[in-house]
């Protein structure tokens, strides 16, 4: 009823028939008349052209495939589930009109709602994926509506989805996590699904806190976690340094060593864990550009007073004078305060937070000038340090 091969098909026999109804022979063995082959001839012939109407048209007999067929790529995402959750028991099925292309979705999430049985949620279920198979995604969706339920028949339901074809599917196992690390509970769930790929078990482990992490990392070999994608091998990297593994740390390196990108301000970090934060800095600096302070001339029509500078809304062409002129004299704690002051307003210059840096650094307060560098190369955002 909704082939077209079988259509086709219907058609060739109707062939057939006529080819048999006409033939001329000299000793015919008649195992049809000419007559009731050309009856059937016909009938098979308005048969054969109707089914191919209903192929073109996209219009099965039966509804259940009509809705099927007609399934938009993703489930109406302006259902009213607030009406449906209100309402009781009785008044919720009239809610869900019988020609709704969504309607098993709906019948699923009013089970649910109702704290059916689980049989009956379940036998929803496959209806739903069923009836809506030209949705691929319908499994993923349904995950997301059982995790307020039933957590295991949501990981049920996503480990049958991400199962077939993991790393086509990265994107969404991302998404589901980020969904997921507010509700910690359902988050710490999909630990199965992460060693379906190295990948996710990545993306996985970076979102844990510090304790679960160091559970995840003691029990899984280093090896899970090998990943051509180098910023999340960056960051993974980096958080097995701030999470104390050194030599995990030094074992994945030596492991790696010509594939990982940014060893040197990996390294930096390494010292920096290590509290060693002056040659943490020494290294970190060497591969940042220093930021020109004088990109403003000097007015000679133009008072430059710190005291007006300091008790107005700062003046950033009037602090970058300023600025320079302390630095030039080596007055860096004077330098310091003109700078805080161009970061009170909105959108500061670049140059503010290198220079806080880099003064913080001429001052030997090695601590807060890694930290202000730090948040610099992020207000640039340095690559290696973008999530």
């Amino acid at each position: 009823m909704f082939s077209d091969g079988t259509s086709v098909g219907i058609l060739f026999l109707l062939l057939i028939f006529l080819n048999l109804s006409l033939r001329i022979e000299k000793k015919p063995m008649l195992i049809f008349s000419k007559k009731s082959c050309q009856l059937l001839g016909v009938f098979w012939l308005c048969l054969g052209m109707f089914w191919v109407s209903v192929s073109i048209t996209n219009m099965p007999l039966l509804s259940d495939i009509r809705y099927r067929l007609s399934y938009a790529d993703q489930y109406d995402k302006n259902v009213d589930f607030k009406a449906l959750s209100a309402k009781d028991i009785a008044e919720k099925d009239a809610l869900i009109s019988k020609s709704n292309r969504n309607k098993y979705f709906l019948k699923t999430y009013q089970l649910l709602e109702s704290k059916a049985d689980a049989r009956e949620v379940v036998k929803t279920l496959y209806k739903a994926a069923f009836f809506d198979q030209n949705n691929p995604r319908i499994s993923l969706y349904l995950g997301y509506l059982l995790s307020d339920y039933d957590l295991y028949l949501a990981n049920e339901v996503w480990n049958a989805y991400f199962e077939l074809s993991p790393p086509a599917k990265f994107n969404d196992f991302r998404s589901l996590i980020y969904y997921s690390k507010d509700k910690y509970e359902v988050f710490l769930s999909l630990e199965n699904l992460s060693y379906l790929s190295n990948e996710y078990a990545v993306e996985f482990a970076l979102l844990l806190n510090d304790l679960d992490f160091q559970k995840y990392i003691e029990v899984n070999s280093l090896n899970r976690f090998t990943v051509s994608n180098k910023n999340s091998q960056f960051q993974f990297l980096k958080r097995l340094l701030e999470e104390g593994f050194f030599d995990e740390y030094s074992e994945y390196v030596t492991k790696h060593e010509n594939d990982i990108a940014n060893k040197i301000i990996l390294e930096a970090i390494h010292q920096k864990e290590l509290a060693n934060f002056e040659q943490a800095l020494s290294i970190l600096r060497n591969h940042i550009l220093p930021v020109r302070i004088n990109i403003y001339q000097h007015n000679e029509e133009k008072k430059y007073l710190p005291r007006v500078f300091m008790q107005n809304y700062p003046d950033v062409e009037m602090g970058a004078v300023l600025i320079k002129n302390e630095i030039d004299e080596k007055n860096y704690e004077s330098a310091l305060i003109y700078v805080d002051h161009i970061l009170s307003i909105n959108n500061p210059p670049e140059y503010a937070y290198y220079w806080r840096a880099e003064l913080l650094y001429r001052m030997k307060d090695y601590v807060n000038s890694w930290f202000a560098f730090i948040t610099y190369l992020e207000k640039v955002n340095f690559q290696p340090l973008s999530k």
